[in-house]
Order: C-alpha cells, then sequence, then structure tokens
C-alpha cells in the first residue's frame, strides 16, 4: 500500500478585519440556535478566512458578488479537496443566507452550485503486499503472534485487497 505524501500548508489568514463584526453576530445566532462548538467554528473560521483572503479592498459585504465566490471556490479546489472545498462553501453559504435575511442584502451565492465532491479512492493492499505482511510477523515472539493474529482478523472481517482475496 503506496502512503500519500503529506502536504504542509501555511496557516490560514483569519484577520478579517471591518468584517469581524458581522461575523460575529453570525456566530452569535449560531450559538443561540444551538450549534455545537465546532460547527460555529468551522462556520466563522471559513467566513474569516474568506473575507481575510478575498475581500481585503472592499469595504462591506453587499460588495461581495458571486465572482468573489466563484474565485475562491475554484482557488480552493486547487489547493484542497473536493470535499473540503465543499464544506467551505456551504459555511460561506450559510452565512450569506444568515446576511441577506439579516440586513436584507443581496445573496451573492443565489444559484451558484456547492463543487461536486469526487469520490476519494481507498489505497488496498495487493495479494503480494498482503504475503509480505504475513511473512514479516511469522515467528514465536509475543509480538510476531500479536501481528499474525491482526491480520488474520483483518482478513477474516474483510480488509481490502486490490486483488479481492
Amino acid at each position: 500500500m503506496t502512503a500519500q505524501e503529506p502536504r504542509f500548508r501555511q496557516p490560514k489568514q483569519l484577520d478579517a478585519g471591518t468584517f469581524q463584526a458581522e461575523i460575529s453576530s453570525f456566530a452569535l445566532r449560531l450559538a443561540a440556535e444551538g450549534k455545537a462548538a465546532k460547527t460555529i467554528r468551522t462556520y466563522t473560521e471559513a467566513v474569516q478566512w474568506f473575507a481575510a483572503a478575498r475581500l481585503p479592498g472592499q469595504a462591506s459585504w453587499d460588495q461581495v458578488g458571486s465572482q468573489d465566490i466563484q474565485q475562491w471556490r475554484a482557488w480552493l479546489l486547487d489547493h484542497y479537496s473536493s470535499a473540503y472545498a465543499s464544506n467551505q462553501y456551504r459555511a460561506l453559504q450559510q452565512f450569506f443566507k444568515w446576511l441577506a435575511a439579516e440586513d436584507e442584502l443581496p445573496d451573492p451565492m443565489q444559484g451558484l452550485q456547492p463543487p461536486p465532491v469526487t469520490d476519494k479512492l481507498v489505497p488496498v493492499f495487493t495479494s503480494q503486499e498482503l504475503t509480505r505482511l504475513e511473512h514479516a510477523s511469522a515467528g514465536r515472539t509475543f509480538a510476531q503472534r500479536r501481528d499474525t493474529a491482526i491480520i488474520a482478523v483483518f482478513k477474516a472481517t474483510g480488509i481490502r485487497f486490490l486483488d479481492g482475496l
């Protein structure tokens, strides 16, 4: 099984500047609705990141257009997985839906679609890799017997194999 190379990313810029007041109000609304702390953090960080990265020259939310959203979405898809880009998009969607109702502003996301999430292939063992694991764990020591038992459980319970063993 081939391991993926880790991707190292720069920390997100979350200084939303003049946009922070509305973001804080949005977070308060989410908390008042009983949303989980992680949901509130995820949504507010997504909006802060968007504001910090895409809106530094703009003075207010009513200047945000669908093109800003589409450019952000395209950038996310170029740098992150489609699932992550979709989560970020949906967080922004909730914010702009709330902002449109709260401040009677046009929703720049109206009519836009979230990025399609592509299926992520699950890495699987080939029969040769599994055979090498079995040979490596063969022996009479505790660790070798333990490893042999773990591999046997995996095989009996449906570990994924390339060759369909």
